[in-house]
């Protein structure tokens, strides 16, 4: 399980930096997470691209949304959350698939419920985009869980899910 998480972020990490490998990355599930400071800071689209008061994802209200992208979003959290995780593992890329049994899947959604608890606040949110993956990064708060906790979708091309990442905050 975690050289699959290792895999994942790899995986992401690689992309990220335009095909160049990260000096370091770490699974999603280690005692020394990736920071999310970065996302809270920058969070925020710019005006022309946003549309506010739309309740997002977990039932947690967020200000500024990227309208149709992040509602596709809005509907993956809410069926991973809800247990729905069907619907989630048929929205997986082929090789997202390979890697992600159903059982993955289920085991990873109630091992992130069992440690953070429930989603009560977005604090931030933001889009990244490279070598035609779409990054969707949301800081959050959790009820069993002190600190942010930055929950990433990845799209592909084709609005496959190529990517899930729940990585908390990292804590001196």
């Amino acid at each position: 399980m975690r050289r699959l998480f290792g895999l994942l972020i790899l995986t992401f990490g690689i992309i990220a930096c335009g095909g160049e490998e990260p000096a370091q990355a770490e699974p999603a599930d280690s005692s020394t997470p990736t920071e999310t400071a970065e996302t809270a800071e920058s969070a925020t689209p710019p005006d022309s691209e946003i549309e506010t008061g739309l309740n997002v994802v977990g039932g947690t209200k967020m200000g500024k949304v990227l309208p149709e992208e992040w509602r596709q979003i809005e509907v993956l959290t809410n069926q991973f959350y809800a247990g729905e995780l069907q619907e989630v593992h048929a929205r997986f890329s082929p090789d997202m698939k390979n890697e992600w049994t159903f059982e993955t899947l289920r085991d990873f959604r109630d091992r992130t419920l069992t440690l953070y608890g429930e989603e009560l606040e977005v604090v931030a949110a933001n889009r990244e985009e490279k070598q035609g993956y779409r990054a969707f990064k949301r800081a959050v708060r959790f009820s069993a869980h002190d600190g942010l906790v930055e929950i990433a979708w990845v799209l592909d091309s084709e609005d496959r899910v190529a990517g899930l990442f729940v990585t908390p905050e990292k804590t001196n």
